[in-house]
């Protein structure tokens, strides 16, 4: 008997061993490299344009090529316009300004690295195989949100000061929109951005695709993200999250009964998955995005009824079949 005991105890021991080397292994392979190009960015000027320059081409070759072509619509950091296009860009007055809100508002990353680190350190665990990003903040003129460019995450700050913020009302931006400028999503939108770079293939532009591909990405996020609010993994309010739960299995007959389910005219589903400000068919307190909410429930529900580790989950683009073996059947 004490010979049995003292093997499992060995045996237990091993195992707790081996979970916390690996552990810190992951731990340390998940430690991501931040870089504050806003930073740099707006720190140019006449004088030290040729050392920013050098330290563009020598530190940031992948982001730099990024925002030349996509924020200052330049071939490269080399061409002959390009001195003068940065210089106009961080002199602008109206840019110079919401950088400078924009520097204040996220001086302190720790928390959203902090977030960003725990996903990525999650996403090793069951993509070892995957590289690892380089993480970029910068400010882009309010042009995108969240990118992912040659394994580098790019996250433009400027989108995320909160609805309230008043360079959105300067720019006419909607109120629907201004909602989803919460600073709370950032590492949602970071995930789904990397999910849509590995996992968006084999995708065909019908309801049912768009809706069990968006359940899969936000049921990753919840996953690996388990110390966010539900609704902010979603991207949602609370009051929003409050009355989709309420309202779970109306939507459902609503999809079913108007036969959006397997249709491919995305202009009869496009605010199920879009921003916007209504679900076209639904009440006025419904929020856009919806399909992302039921998607989530049905990828619940199949995992709930199935043997399936996250990783087959994710790789697995037989939209039919996740649906069929979910049974889900939400309560009235």
């Amino acid at each position: 008997m004490k010979k049995l005991i003292l093997y499992t105890t060995s045996i237990l021991l091993l195992f707790f061993v081996f979970n916390y080397l690996t552990t810190v292994k992951i731990k340390n392979k998940s430690v991501l490299n931040y870089h504050r190009y806003e930073e740099l960015v707006f720190s140019i000027n006449e004088k030290n344009y040729q050392n920013i320059i050098n330290e563009f081409e020598v530190d940031h070759p992948v982001f730099s090529e990024f925002f030349s072509n996509k924020i200052l619509n330049q071939k490269d950091i080399y061409c002959k316009s390009y001195k003068h296009e940065i210089l106009s860009f961080v002199n602008h007055t109206d840019m110079r300004e919401a950088y400078d809100s924009v520097s204040v508002f996220f001086q302190d990353l720790n928390q959203i690295k902090n977030e960003i680190d725990l996903a990525f350190t999650n996403i090793y665990k069951y993509f070892p195989d995957y590289s690892l990003p380089e993480v970029y903040t910068f400010f882009g003129g309010f042009k995108y949100g969240v990118i992912f460019y040659d394994n580098v995450l790019g996250i433009g700050l400027e989108n995320f000061l909160g609805k309230n913020s008043k360079f959105y009302s300067l720019l006419a931006e909607p109120k629907y929109l201004r909602d989803y400028k919460n600073p709370d999503y950032i590492s949602s939108n970071v995930v789904e951005v990397w999910c849509n770079n590995y996992f968006l293939k084999n995708y065909q532009s019908d309801f049912l695709s768009k809706l069990i591909y968006s359940g899969k990405v936000m049921f990753f996020v919840k996953d690996i993200l388990p110390k966010n609010k539900d609704n902010n993994n979603l991207r949602f309010s609370k009051k929003q999250m409050d009355w989709l739960l309420d309202n779970e299995s109306k939507i459902w007959s609503f999809i079913i009964e108007n036969k959006l389910l397997y249709s491919q005219r995305e202009r009869d589903y496009r605010s199920f998955f879009y921003y916007s400000p209504f679900v076209k068919g639904m009440p006025k307190e419904a929020p856009a995005r919806l399909g992302y909410f039921i998607g989530y429930k049905i990828i619940d529900s199949y995992m709930k009824n199935n043997r399936v580790s996250i990783r087959e989950l994710m790789l697995e683009n037989d939209y039919s079949k996740i649906l069929n073996k979910s049974k889900y059947k939400p309560k009235k």
